[in-house]
């Protein structure tokens, strides 16, 4: 008794002392791993997380999309992170993506994170992502490893280089390709504005190179 009470009371202080955060951005361009899932148009997003001391996250996150895509992605999530060592953080979290005009898209994530300093390397795996228009469904394997740094008060340049492994080389838009991210940041108070450039190695199914390269501005609002 005296053990379960013990847990009600972690479980009840961690939910009590919680953070909840909320943010809002508006962005030229939704890009997500050298991909733009917004017909290279703007796109609005927001979200809210909800930290406990203990280390345990719960998330909430959705975007608008282009014409031709699911027209609403909303993300749920549920991850945990700890200091193992002076500046050397382990962390992991299941991400659930959704569609909401376009449920047969939906599926789950895993991801584990590294974070050293300024550097961070991000591992996900998806062991069924369904094909849009098709019953087939591949495995993707990510990995990102991603720095920051402070040139100058309040001004950021940040890069990632990214790695996608597709299991399904029979299938368009699944080879094997590399992502990357430049970004020039300006915080203010509680508002970032950033400069992003990106591109990727993806190929089309006669093999050419696609049409990725993207450059967009976002301002993210956070409460």
């Amino acid at each position: 008794m005296k053990i379960i009470l013990g847990l009600i009371f972690v479980v009840f202080s961690s939910v009590c002392f919680a953070q909840i955060s909320l943010f809002a951005t508006a962005t030229t361009d939704y890009v997500s791993r050298g991909v733009s899932y917004s017909n290279n148009g703007p796109a609005v997003q927001g979200g809210s997380e909800y930290v406990m001391p203990i280390g345990a996250t719960l998330g909430v996150w959705t975007t608008t999309l282009g014409d031709n895509t699911g027209g609403q992605e909303l993300d749920f999530y549920a991850g945990y992170k700890k200091e193992v060592f002076e500046n050397m953080v382990v962390g992991g979290k299941i991400i659930s993506y959704r569609y909401l005009k376009n449920t047969s898209s939906d599926y789950l994530e895993g991801n584990i994170n590294f974070s050293y300093k300024i550097f961070k390397l991000d591992i996900y795996y998806a062991p069924q992502v369904p094909v849009a228009t098709r019953t087939e469904t591949y495995k993707n394997l990510y990995f990102n490893f991603s720095a920051s740094h402070e040139v100058m008060k309040d001004i950021s340049i940040g890069t990632a280089i990214g790695y996608s492994y597709f299991d399904n080389k029979n299938l368009a838009d699944s080879n094997n390709r590399f992502d990357g991210i430049l970004s020039l940041i300006k915080t203010m108070q509680d508002t970032t504005i950033s400069l992003n450039f990106s591109d990727t190695s993806r190929k089309n199914v006669a093999g050419e190179k696609q049409k990725d390269q993207s450059l967009s501005i976002a301002a993210t609002i956070s409460i």
